[in-house]
């Protein structure tokens, strides 16, 4: 009886270091792979935190014109170098727009932290309050794109990190009193 209870024991274990291995694992391999790889190739250009931003929300904006147009045109010249819109479903292209604008986020907070307020983080700030002014009037615009329950989840998640950078901007923008 107690070698059954050991193996049964030994077996939920194993389960279970299995499943948080594969869970580990599977979360390493998405990791990124919300930027295209012309997008993931000018991020890695780029270093510059203006420049930077830029780019994060030119990637943003294209999640929201693959939602709202997905057979548009990918723009000028300038956004030709972004190769063609991202594809999946109305939830994924929210999620993808929900990681970039985090993504923008910590590396505007990372670049604060190494450096302080500087010119071209300045710039990049500025940049993304207006930017987030206009793709949030974009997002209440296809909030009812979808009856799907998950489309609502992630559409609310994306604005709130959409208002979350806005306003985190923002305020870093105001002068210290």
């Amino acid at each position: 009886m107690r070698v059954r209870s050991l193996r049964a024991c030994a077996l939920t274990l194993l389960v279970s270091v299995l499943f948080v291995f594969g869970a580990s694992t599977a979360s390493a391999q998405r990791k990124g792979e919300y930027l295209t790889g012309s997008e993931l190739d000018l991020v890695r250009e780029n270093q510059i935190i203006d420049v930077r931003a830029e780019i994060f929300l030119k990637v943003a904006d294209r999640r929201l014109v693959a939602l709202t147009e997905p057979a548009g045109p990918t723009g000028d010249s300038r956004s030709r170098k972004y190769g063609p819109l991202p594809s999946g479903s109305p939830v994924d292209l929210l999620d993808d727009y929900r990681k970039t604008v985090e993504e923008l986020m910590d590396k505007l907070d990372d670049e604060f932290e190494r450096t302080g307020m500087t010119d071209t983080l300045k710039k990049a700030l500025e940049s993304s309050v207006s930017e987030m002014d206009r793709q949030l009037a974009v997002l209440a615009q296809i909030k009812t794109k979808s009856t799907d329950p998950a489309y609502a989840s992630f559409h609310r998640r994306a604005v709130e990190g959409a208002t979350q950078l806005r306003d985190g901007a923002r305020d870093a923008l105001e002068p210290a009193p």
